[in-house]
């Protein structure tokens, strides 16, 4: 079974007895052996080291002294130091870290700004890890890096980057404006409010512009941010967005669209892409307050390849509850489903499952679209102007509408619709 990436403590024991445990750090739990003899003289080896793309890096490493195993409880003492990763360049960051920090294990920063001004090398990988609540609002540009990871030191997104925006005070918690692939996992971003921006500089918790690439790894999760448009991510054209297993968009607001994901595109040329694995955007709101709030997961304006996971409980006035999509004059959105689930959205409007008008190319090869719900037409798709909907697989099902269909066509002269279900 393969393993979710993250920070992993592993333990060997020896001596009388030996026995090997790993898990994935997480603060104020005891890394037990149960069957170790009475009697047996013991000591440990021990590791921390960050999981990536399937491959181990050393974060620190240490031992214990030895003891001899009495019934009840035994303690051993691990005494940890950093080490260097040949490949990958360490910097730590903790909450209420003194000022004047090295990014050591022992000599933390403050803020992942401050860490960011040690990501200098191009040839070298860096991973930020964070332990605590950091409270900040976080730009990533002019660093020089192989690639950069963000990750909490323990599991279960218990680690948080906070950036405290309200009404009163405006901001977007992370904005990624680099061509440096960045990838945030086992960290919870919350706290952003970006409302309506004359240069188009949306996003309440995460914002791609200026070509980034950006990897949603697992238990990474964007919630509790709001935004004019994309309440949890905003993407950019020439921007791509990976969601992989473990990763989480949810409880994010809008009050125009897109309460979990808004995406742009400029041209056929110039456009933004979303890939998803796995993991969810889910139980997203867009403007339940009034007549304006189109959709409630995922708006698109550019492409969407759906691999797995799932689109489920998104919230809208008008447009798609799931998904909404639409191009422009000279580009062409695209979809192309393979796998996945979108299901239990809902809609005031239009479009349970999905809504498409004005230049769209829709492909469903394979996964489900059900249990979704539409105040007008469409319980799970809705097509407008100008939609070419192929689709060759999956399941469609119990999705509701006023009229009692699933797919329902608004403009039959300007759409087509192959249906091999």
């Amino acid at each position: 079974m393969s393993r979710g990436g993250g920070l992993y403590i592993s333990v060997s024991l020896s001596g009388d007895y030996e026995d090997l445990l790993t898990q994935k750090v997480q603060a104020g739990y005891d890394l037990a052996f149960a069957k170790v003899p009475v009697g047996s003289q013991v000591s440990a080896t021990a590791k921390i080291y960050y999981l990536k793309d399937g491959k181990e890096y050393d974060f620190c490493k240490g031992s214990s002294g030895e003891i001899k195993v009495s019934r009840g409880k035994n303690t051993l003492n691990l005494v940890l130091s950093q080490v260097q990763d040949s490949q990958m360049t360490f910097i730590y960051v903790k909450e209420n870290a003194a000022a004047g920090g090295t990014g050591a294990l022992t000599s933390p920063l403050a803020s992942i700004s401050n860490a960011l001004e040690l990501v200098v090398d191009s040839s070298k990988d860096y991973t930020i890890v964070v332990s605590g609540t950091i409270r900040e609002g976080v730009e990533i540009s002019n660093i020089q890096a192989k690639s950069l990871s963000i990750t909490g030191l323990n599991s279960g997104a218990s680690d948080v980057i906070d950036g405290g925006f309200s009404e009163s005070s405006e901001g977007t918690v992370i904005r990624v404006l680099t061509q440096v692939s960045v990838t945030f996992e086992n960290i919870r971003i919350t706290g952003g409010y970006k409302s309506s921006d004359p240069n188009g500089d949306f996003g309440g918790g995460l914002f791609l512009g200026e070509g980034a690439e950006v990897t949603l790894d697992s238990a990474c999760t964007i919630t509790g941010n709001f935004a004019f448009q994309g309440g949890g991510v905003y993407v950019n054209a020439d921007c791509t967005l990976i969601i992989k297993d473990g990763a989480f968009i949810r409880g994010n607001k809008s009050s125009s669209s897109g309460g979990g994901i808004c995406t742009y595109s400029n041209s056929d040329t110039s456009f933004s892409t979303i890939k998803m694995y796995g993991g969810s955007v889910s139980d997203n709101l867009c403007n339940l307050d009034s007549s304006m709030g189109y959709c409630g997961g995922i708006n698109l304006q550019g492409k969407l390849f759906m691999y797995g996971g799932q689109i489920s409980g998104n919230r809208a006035i008008q447009g798609g509850g799931g998904i909404m999509s639409n191009g422009r004059d000279d580009f062409y959105s695209v979809i192309e489903l393979y796998d996945g689930l979108i299901s239990g959205n809902r809609t005031q409007g239009s479009g349970g499952g999905i809504s498409l008008s004005d230049n769209v190319t829709f492909k469903m090869y394979g996964g489900s679209i059900t249990g979704n719900e539409a105040g007008n037409y469409g319980g799970a798709i809705f097509l407008d102007k100008n939609v070419d909907a192929y689709i060759y697989g999956g399941s469609i099902e119990n999705n509701s509408d006023s009229t009692g269909s699933q797919i329902y066509i608004n403009d039959e002269d300007s759409c087509e619709l192959v249906n091999k279900l």
